[in-house]
């Protein structure tokens, strides 16, 4: 992760980001730290748990579980209808996953039974089995 003075950056900073979590990152071109992705991608960790880059239109990145669980239920601030990095604007939505309330209790009511845990408790055995098969063949 490199970081720069924001006029150096690609991309606009919205004048109400604060300067100090404005970092140059494109998550396109996380750098490998000693051949592994997963060490370049943990390397976010050591900043502010939450910052801006301007780069592949401008958006958020948040390190933190917590945090992101937060930004999942607030849509006021967060929309779930513009997901894409960079933000795409298509004419049809990919649902639930790009739908925000109140529109998106419609699909969790048809789809919440299918994943109550006695309806899930029919696809025990058949994933264990398939997980058995699977490691068995390696």
């Amino acid at each position: 992760m490199t970081t720069q003075t924001a006029p150096a950056m690609s991309g606009t900073i919205p004048p109400h980001i604060p300067k100090e979590l404005v970092r140059d990152v494109d998550i396109f071109s996380i750098a490998a730290v000693d051949g592994d992705i997963h060490l370049g991608w943990h390397a976010l960790h050591d900043g502010p748990d939450a910052i801006y880059t301007p780069r592949n239109g401008g958006h958020w990145i948040f390190t933190r579980a917590e945090d992101i669980h937060a930004i999942y239920r607030n849509h006021k601030d967060f929309s779930n209808e513009i997901v894409a990095v960079p933000p795409v604007v298509k004419s049809m939505r990919f649902a639930p996953a790009e739908v925000d309330p109140p529109e998106l209790d419609q699909y969790r009511r048809a789809l919440a039974p299918a994943f109550m845990p006695k309806s899930l408790a029919r696809y025990e055995q058949i994933a264990r089995d398939l997980a058995i098969e699977l490691i068995e063949a390696f």
